[in-house]
């Protein structure tokens, strides 16, 4: 009877054991979990995830949960956890503060730290920004780290025909199912599978690029110009954009960058600082900007409400605003302080190279801006820039500004007698601004004059160029359908 009775205990103990095993193989599989569901675009990254213990389901629950939220503690110990697997072994891992530590040595962005802000619910935007920028060990701006997860197909819930900055959601909150659907796809990739340090962004710089960078490392980079055109300092701008995306200007002298110009969020290097952010941030992280710059010839105000201009030592920053729009950056110009000061007077000199070049620039500037706010892009029409220009030819040679001219015909009558047929057309005109970037960012600054640059109907734009006898230049630029 005793030995029954052993054998009893000692097979209770046996299978009590085997029974515990037996949960935690279950609790390691997603199967186990009673929401699990075979036919979600999740399933196989949450078998994997699971199985990894990137992620862990509730047992009591017995659920998955995919559709919750991940804070950012939360986002920051799964990365950890599969991009540097040494350094999670050896955390607590319920010490927030280590993995704010860890993000900290490694320079990624984060916005909580071990006091406040880990418990909140993780933006898609940031979480992508956060990840592309471990993988890569570079800064990116948040469109650049969502086309980087676009370009390696890392997130599977935006369709192919839907790959946009908005199509992505980046204010929508990270569930657990696309935060491991995020990892699962790295997993598969030829991308590297470690963290990396973040190189910091250097200060003021458009595309990483900085004044007094050297000509050839950016043209190893970003390859040859779209477009090479004289500007006011008497130097060249070299346009770089595809298909006028990512739109920037660079200007060398000598083999360095000597100034730079970008209307797109490519802009970086200034902490709190970005296209988008308004005039008062602007102000809060920079202070008050110059209204004047004094040079041999003269005292020189530059003050206006529409943009800012800061010396920050060997150069001049200009924050363009949108007045329109909350005083938001929407453009930004650095220039090398010796270019400027070689530059007599407010205006460049006149010459036909200038005048031609003006109208190139002022036609690839609308054209970033539309494709900015996903419009299709203008073709550049020869018949209807000469009437652009006779037009501001007339206004710089008789000392007038208007639409209609001294004879009394609308831009409409000239386009007429200038034998151009159109369905629909429009005309801006501008004068007096230091250059076509100045130009161009005074006519989005005017409501009538936006609604033309903007038009999405518009399919060929002509701009004409012409210059008084003081230098000052005369704008116009000609928009229509056929």
């Amino acid at each position: 009877m005793n030995r029954f009775i052993s054998l009893v205990i000692m097979m209770s103990i046996i299978l009590g054991f085997t029974g515990n095993h037996s949960h935690d193989a279950h609790a390691n599989s997603a199967l186990y979990y009673r929401d699990f569901v075979e036919e979600a675009y999740w399933a196989d990254s949450m078998k994997w995830a699971v199985r990894e213990q990137i992620i862990t389901g509730d047992e009591n629950e017995r659920k998955l949960k995919p559709d919750a939220t991940l804070s950012e503690v939360q986002y920051l110990r799964m990365i950890t956890h599969y991009l540097s697997p040494d350094s999670s072994n050896d955390m607590d891992t319920s010490d927030v503060s280590a993995y704010y530590t860890l993000a900290s040595q490694y320079n990624l962005h984060v916005k909580g730290n071990r006091d406040k802000g880990f418990d909140q619910p993780i933006r898609r935007g940031d979480a992508v920004k956060l990840l592309a920028e471990a993988i890569t060990g570079k800064e990116m701006t948040e469109k650049e780290a969502v086309q980087w997860v676009y370009d390696h197909e890392l997130f599977a819930t935006v369709k192919n025909n839907s790959k946009t900055y908005r199509a992505f959601k980046p204010d929508a909150s990270l569930t657990r199912a696309e935060g491991v659907t995020l990892l699962y796809q790295l997993h598969k990739s030829s991308l590297p599978k470690e963290m990396k340090k973040v190189q910091k962004e250097k200060p003021y710089s458009i595309k990483r690029i900085a004044i007094g960078d050297r000509q050839e490392d950016v043209e190893e980079a970003f390859g040859a110009s779209k477009r090479t055109s004289l500007n006011e300092y008497g130097t060249y701008w070299h346009t770089y954009h595809k298909k006028y995306n990512q739109f920037f200007m660079v200007s060398y002298v000598h083999g360095k960058v000597m100034g730079l110009y970008t209307n797109h969020d490519l802009f970086s290097g200034v902490e709190g600082v970005t296209l988008g952010s308004t005039k008062e941030e602007v102000h809060n992280q920079l202070g008050e900007p110059i209204t004047s710059i004094e040079k041999q010839t003269g005292h020189y105000v530059i003050e206006d409400e529409q943009y800012d201009t800061y010396l920050v030592e060997n150069f001049y920053v200009t924050f363009f605003y949108d007045i329109h729009d909350e005083n938001k950056v929407t453009a930004v110009q650095l220039i090398d302080k010796e270019i400027e000061q070689n530059k007599q007077g407010f205006y460049g000199v006149k010459s036909e190279e200038l005048r031609q070049s003006f109208e190139e620039q002022l036609f690839d500037l609308v054209n970033a801006s539309r494709m900015k706010h996903g419009l299709s892009v203008l073709k550049w029409d020869e018949p209807i820039s000469r009437t652009a220009f006779q037009h501001s030819n007339d206004m710089a040679t008789n000392e007038y500004f208007d639409h209609t001219n001294l004879e009394g015909k609308s831009p409409f009558d000239r386009i007429q007698e200038d034998g151009i047929p159109y369905m629909m057309a429009g005309e801006n005109i501008a004068m007096g601004q230091f250059s076509s970037i100045f130009a161009h960012e005074a006519l989005l600054n005017s409501l009538s004059h936006r609604r033309n640059i903007l038009q999405p109907k518009w399919k060929r734009l002509g701009v004409g160029v012409a210059f008084d006898a003081t230098n000052v230049p005369y704008f116009t630029q000609n928009y229509y359908t056929p």
